[in-house]
């Protein structure tokens, strides 16, 4: 699951050329037609994919939310676009958690923080969370969320004391 979610990301960045952060706000080639529309969804949810082939897909993104949750919502989304062709449809609350919502969360993950990125990054510059959240363009909770899982910080690490970087830590939720 996580293997596929990262070598899917991995084609994604060297098609887009990338080797360095941040990942620009374009979205990933997709077999399909794709439309992405802001709408004001209730807080409970980032986004919602209705998938109709062979129509294409429909994304509506959360108006209501910060530019760095919608980059990680909309590419949670175009996850399942390119690793679930049996999905069509996700509006799932935080706490849903299954195997492709996982997978596309990874995927989400590996594209906006590859790990060989933040393992550079984080041997080389002093470890800040919120200012590796502003290079990568993700929340600070998402930040440490993604270096706790890829152990490059222990979860009780002093470096994440910020109160949205704990709360994050201690709480899973999918877009914060």
């Amino acid at each position: 699951m996580a293997d596929r979610a990262r070598a899917v990301a991995a084609a994604i960045l060297e098609q887009w050329h990338l080797s360095a952060p941040p990942v620009p706000d374009a979205l990933p080639p997709v077999d399909e037609p794709l439309h992405v529309l802001a709408a004001f969804l209730p807080a409970l949810y980032a986004t919602f994919l209705l998938r109709e082939p062979p129509l294409g897909a429909v994304v509506w993104v959360n108006r209501g939310m910060s530019r760095q949750k919608k980059r990680f919502a909309l590419l949670h989304q175009i996850g399942h676009l390119l690793m679930h062709p049996e999905v069509v449809h996700c509006l799932a609350p935080a706490s849903i958690l299954e195997d492709r919502e996982r997978e596309a969360l990874h995927f989400a993950s590996e594209l906006l923080m590859p790990r060989e990125w933040l393992t550079h990054d984080t041997e080389s510059l002093p470890l800040d969370v919120d200012a590796l959240a502003a290079r990568y363009v993700v929340t600070s909770g998402r930040m440490a969320k993604r270096l706790i899982e890829l152990r490059l910080v222990e979860p009780d690490d002093p470096r994440l004391a910020g109160p949205h970087v704990a709360e994050h830590a201690r709480v899973a939720t999918i877009y914060d």
